[in-house]
């Protein structure tokens, strides 16, 4: 099981570096921790608050899979700070 989680967590990071030299930035993942904050409350469905969400990012430059690679940290951040995971 250990191992398993190690290789995850090193297939992780491996993703992570990934995005970060192909244009994921700080700045890139607020802007969406922001969206989806907004989302929350606009949409009761989830579909609807990524697609919104990823259409937000992509408006002002962000490349379409750098957009649905934030969208899902941005729910992760999202969900860790308002408690629900």
């Amino acid at each position: 099981m250990w191992r398993i989680l190690s290789w995850l967590g090193g297939l992780l990071a491996r993703v992570f570096v990934a995005a970060q030299q192909n244009g994921l930035t700080d700045d890139i993942l607020e802007k969406a921790v922001a969206l989806v904050t907004q989302a929350a409350g606009l949409f009761d469905d989830n579909a609807k608050r990524r697609e919104w969400v990823i259409v937000g990012l992509t408006e002002i430059g962000v490349k379409e899979h750098i957009a649905r690679l934030a969208v899902e940290l941005a729910v992760s951040l999202w969900k860790q700070r308002d408690g629900q995971v």
